[in-house]
Formats: C-alpha cells, structure tokens, sequence
C-alpha cells in the first residue's frame, strides 16, 4: 500500500527532472540509478532515450514500477532487487545516480559502501550523483516543528483524498546528530474516519565538509557541489545540495 501512495506524493514533485536529464546527455552510455522506487526519476530518462538500470531493495516498490512502465520502455529498462550498498552488476556506467534525498539517510558504513560500489561499476570518465538535504542548513532550522499540511491528492486505489502532513525534530546521540522526518499521510474517507500512515526517515547531519571528505577518501578525484537544479553556487544557506564525484 505504501509504495501507491509514495508514488502519487513524490511524482508531484520533478524539479530535479531537467538536472538529471542534463548530467545524462553529457554522459554518453547506461544509466544507473540506486534506490530507484517507483521510478520517478528512472521513466523519464527511459522516455529520453537513455538505457536505464534501476536497483531497489523494495520488492514493492519495484513491483508498481514494473506494472506502470511502458511498453515501449520493457527493452531499455532493467530492474534489480538489491541493497544498494552491497551489489554486483556485471557492466559498468557512464552514470550512476542516488538522487531523491536517500544518501544522507544512510550511517557512514553504508555511505562508504555505497561510494564504494559506485566506483566499482563507474566507467572511468563516469560521473556519480548524488542529491541530499544540506545538513548545515538543517542544523540552522529550529529544534522542531508542528505538523504542517503540505499536500493532498486523490488516493490512487479509492479516489479519495489524502491530506499528507509533516513535521521535524533534531536530535542529538552520542554516535551522530539527526535531522528526523516524520510524514502522515491522513486517508479521509467518505463516512468521516481517518486512516494514518505514518513513515520516518533519518537525515545524518555530518557537517557538509565531512560529508565531501567522505566521497575524496573513497577515491573520487573530482567533487562539483551545486547548491540547487539550476546549478546555483553551493552555500551553507543552501537548503538542496548535489554532488556529482569523479
């Protein structure tokens, strides 16, 4: 049921779209994307002509991009299911992308690992991107908020509507300090009840310059940080921040 709902919220959401098809018509070749869910950002590049490989550890998310995908894309789209930190694909690529905010939900092991799977199948002009949250950014925000509403859209199974609200709080461990994201999605129904879903995710908030050191340390010469779509110089303001290594 999540994966229904996951894909009608984000696929509202394609700022990032024009970037990603830029990074792949400067790089000639098969395009990897990790954590590729429902496929958001996998079928918009398949419908531009670029050879897509698609690797999700969700059986349920890659099952609702298996059943929305085009016909016409069944010869250009490979799916896998896999941990995106621990993989092994027989070929190499022009480009790999770990876009829609995930690599900062992963601890330092996995982001090490991670990096180092994506040298291993980096052709050797290859480019990895990759799109987080700012965590310097993040840190400047208020200790917490209230839950705000900021979508509603029509249930994709019913029709009807489901309000989708969120809300944040940082916290602080002796391991590492946490940017946590709490969504609801509220499913109203026709006799007044309310079904909740809720789903947390867990923002690492390294300092920006750890993370860059991170991806140095992990082999990649070449580190570009950007600090939105439109290329914009990256700043400590910055709320978006995409990194392409290497």
């Amino acid at each position: 049921m999540f994966s229904y709902l996951y894909h009608a919220h984000h696929s509202l959401d394609n700022e990032d779209l024009a970037f990603w098809l830029d990074l792949a018509a400067q790089q000639p070749g098969p395009v990897l994307e990790l954590g590729c869910g429902t496929g958001r950002v996998l079928v918009p590049l398949a419908r531009a002509g670029y050879r897509m490989v698609g690797l999700d550890r969700d059986p349920e998310m890659l099952a609702l991009l298996s059943a929305r995908l085009p016909a016409e894309l069944y010869r250009s789209v490979l799916l896998f299911q896999a941990d995106f930190t621990r993989f092994h694909l027989a070929c190499t690529f022009s480009l790999i992308l770990l876009p829609c905010n995930t690599y900062s939900t992963l601890s330092a092991l996995d982001r090490q690992a991670v990096l180092a799977c994506a040298q291993a199948h980096l052709s050797g002009d290859g480019v990895f991107g990759i799109s987080l949250p700012n965590p310097d950014w993040l840190r400047s925000l208020p200790a917490r908020s209230e839950a705000e509403v900021e979508e509603v859209f029509p249930h994709p199974l019913d029709g009807e509507p489901v309000q989708v609200s969120s809300a944040w709080q940082r916290t602080r461990s002796r391991l590492r300090q946490e940017f946590i994201l709490d969504w609801h999605y509220d499913h109203l129904k026709p006799d007044g009840s309310v079904e909740r879903l809720s789903v947390r995710s867990r923002h690492d908030l390294t300092p920006a310059v750890d993370y860059l050191e991170e991806i140095r340390s992990a082999g990649f010469e070449r580190v570009q940080s950007f600090g939105g779509f439109d290329y914009q110089a990256f700043t400590p303001d910055s709320p978006e921040w995409i990194i392409l290594a290497s």
